[in-house]
C-alpha cells in the first residue's frame, strides 16, 4: 500500500526540496513497526522524497576539549551543524600552563561560524592531530644568593626547585652574561638542588674578579631568576704612606728627619736603621695623620751611610747619604828657614794639614811690612817661597807669617854671607817684637787655624809677587800690598 500525504504536507515537502538547505526529514506512516517487524514497502514517489530529505551533511574535523591536563584535546569529526550548534559553545583559550578551562579548536565555518574557535592560534594544534605537550604543572623556581669570598676566591650559590604539583622533572641552565656555564637536573617534582659557581680555574666565576655581570637561571625558554653580580674578592690595597725624608744640619749636628703621612686605615710604626743598626725611637702614625721623627746622625759625620726607613718592619725607603754638617777645619803649618848662602836667602814653607775642604791664605811680612800673600791652600797643600836677602847684608830682618790676622810663625834672620853666622837664639814664640840682634834666627813655629767651610781646590796658586820665583828678586824690592780693615 502506498504512502498518502495530505495536501498541506505535500506542499511543505515541496518547499523544503526547493530550499537551498537540505534538512533531514524522516517520514513515516505514523505507525511504528513492531520490534523485529519488516516495514512495508514504500511507494516509488515516497522513496524519492525520502532520499532527498536524508542527504548527508558536510563533516568537519575539530579538536574537542577534555578534562585531562595530560591529554587536553581529542580529535573528532562532526557535522557542521554539530560544530556550530554544540561545540562552538565550548569556549575558552587554548590549553596551556595555568589555564584551568580551555576551549575547542574549530576552523571557520561559513556562514554559521565564520570566526571559528581559537583560530588561527589553534591551527598548528589542529594540524598536528590535536596533539599537545601535556601540562607539566607549575613552573619551577630558582633563587640566586649573595656573592661570597673565601679569601680571594669568589663563590655564588644558586638554588633551583621543582614544584610539588609538577607532573615531570625539570632541568635548569645557569647563564653568565649570555654564556651557559652549568646545567642542573633533572630535578624531580617537589625536590630542590643547590649548586655553587666558583672562581677557581674552570669555575663559573673564573677570571671575573673586579667585573660586573648578569647571572640568569633558565628552564626551557623561561627565565626563572636574574641578578647582577660584581666580584670583588681581592683585598683592597691601601694607599702607601707618604714619606718625605731629609738630611739637615742643626748647627754642626747632622740630623735625619722623616715626615710620614699615613693614608691607611690602621696605625703604622716607623723605624730607622743606619747600615742595618736601629737608630732613634719608633714613631707611631695614626690613620689619616701625619707626623715627623728625627734621628741624630752626627756620629756619622763625613761618612757615607745607608739609611733605611721601615713601616711596621717592612722596608719602605732607602737613602744613601753623607752627613757633612761640621765646617771643614784647617790646620795651618809654617816654617821659616835660616839664612842660606850664597846669595843670602830664606825659605818659607806654608802648609794646610786640615780637612780637604778647608783653606788657608797666608800673609808674609818682612820687618812688619806685607810683602807676600799666598793663594788659598786647601787641606793637604804645601808650598815653599824663597826670598833673596842680599840687600840686607849685615842686617837682621824679622820674617813673620800670619793668616786671618793671627801670627803663625816668625824668625829673625841675620844676613851675613861674608862670615859664619852665630848660633840661633832661643825660641821666643809668636810675637811682634824682634829678638836681640845677636840672636838672628828663631825656630819654626806652627799653630792651627779655624776659618770655616770652604770649597776644595785642586791646585795651589800664589797671589801677589813671589818672594823669589826666578832671578832672586830681593825682598826689599817687592811691592807692599795694602790690606783693607787692617793688616794680616
Amino acid at each position: 500500500m502506498g504512502l498518502r500525504l495530505s495536501p498541506g504536507l505535500r506542499h511543505l515537502v515541496a518547499l523544503l526540496a526547493a530550499s537551498a538547505f537540505a534538512v533531514p526529514l524522516s517520514m513515516t506512516s505514523g505507525v511504528t513497526p513492531a520490534e523485529g517487524a519488516t516495514p512495508a514497502a514504500a511507494a516509488p514517489g515516497a522513496v524519492a522524497q525520502q532520499r532527498l530529505a536524508l542527504a548527508p551533511q558536510t563533516k568537519v574535523t575539530i579538536c574537542h576539549r577534555t578534562n585531562s591536563r595530560t591529554n587536553p584535546y581529542n580529535q573528532i569529526v562532526v557535522s557542521q551543524s554539530a560544530a556550530i550548534s554544540g561545540h562552538a559553545d565550548h569556549t575558552g583559550p587554548i590549553f596551556g600552563p595555568g589555564v584551568d578551562t580551555w576551549g575547542d579548536i574549530i576552523a571557520p565555518i561559513r556562514p554559521g561560524l565564520p570566526a571559528g574557535r581559537n583560530w588561527p592560534e589553534g591551527r598548528a594544534i589542529l594540524a598536528n592531530g590535536c596533539e599537545l605537550q601535556p601540562d607539566v604543572g607549575p613552573l619551577p623556581t630558582a633563587s640566586i644568593g649573595d656573592l661570597a669570598c673565601a679569601g680571594t676566591v669568589p663563590s655564588l650559590d644558586i638554588t633551583v626547585t621543582n614544584a610539588l604539583e609538577a607532573t615531570a622533572p625539570a632541568s635548569f641552565t645557569i647563564v653568565v652574561d649570555g654564556a651557559e656555564v652549568e646545567t642542573v637536573g633533572p630535578v624531580a617534582p617537589g625536590e630542590s638542588e643547590t649548586v655553587s659557581l666558583g672562581g677557581a680555574p674552570g669555575g663559573g666565576l673564573d677570571g671575573l674578579e673586579d667585573q660586573t655581570f648578569t647571572v640568569e637561571v633558565r628552564s626551557g625558554d623561561e627565565v626563572l631568576a636574574s641578578r647582577v653580580i660584581t666580584v670583588d674578592c681581592s683585598p683592597e690595597v691601601p694607599p702607601a704612606p707618604e714619606i718625605d725624608a731629609r738630611l739637615v744640619c742643626a748647627g754642626a749636628a747632622a740630623q735625619g728627619t722623616a715626615s710620614v703621612t699615613n693614608n691607611a686605615t690602621v696605625s703604622v710604626e716607623v723605624t730607622v736603621t743606619v747600615d742595618g743598626s736601629p737608630v732613634g725611637n719608633a714613631l707611631v702614625v695614626d690613620p689619616g695623620a701625619s707626623a715627623t721623627g728625627t734621628v741624630d746622625l752626627s756620629p756619622f759625620e763625613d761618612q757615607t751611610i745607608t739609611v733605611r726607613i721601615l713601616l711596621d718592619g717592612a722596608l719602605a725607603a732607602t737613602y744613601v747619604v753623607t752627613p757633612d754638617c761640621v765646617p771643614p777645619q784647617p790646620s795651618a803649618r809654617v816654617s821659616v828657614a835660616g839664612q842660606v848662602c850664597p846669595p843670602p836667602t830664606t825659605t818659607v814653607t806654608l802648609a794646610n794639614d786640615g780637612d780637604p775642604a778647608s783653606r788657608v791664605v797666608f800673609v808674609i811680612r818682612l820687618n812688619g811690612r806685607v810683602v807676600q800673600e799666598s793663594a788659598p791652600l786647601y787641606g793637604g797643600d804645601v808650598t815653599t817661597i824663597v826670598g833673596d836677602l842680599s840687600r840686607f847684608e849685615d842686617q837682621t830682618v824679622l820674617v813673620a807669617v800670619r793668616a786671618n790676622g793671627e801670627l803663625l810663625g816668625r824668625r829673625a834672620v841675620t844676613v851675613n854671607c861674608g862670615r859664619p853666622a852665630p848660633d840661633p837664639g832661643p825660641d821666643t814664640g809668636p810675637g811682634t817684637n824682634p829678638p836681640p840682634a845677636t840672636h838672628d834666627v828663631l825656630p819654626d813655629v806652627g799653630t792651627g787655624l779655624s776659618i770655616g767651610v770652604l770649597a776644595l781646590a785642586l791646585g795651589l796658586l800664589v797671589s801677589g809677587p813671589l818672594l823669589l820665583v826666578s832671578g832672586r828678586t830681593p825682598l826689599s824690592r817687592l811691592p807692599r800690598v795694602r790690606r783693607p780693615n787692617g793688616s794680616r
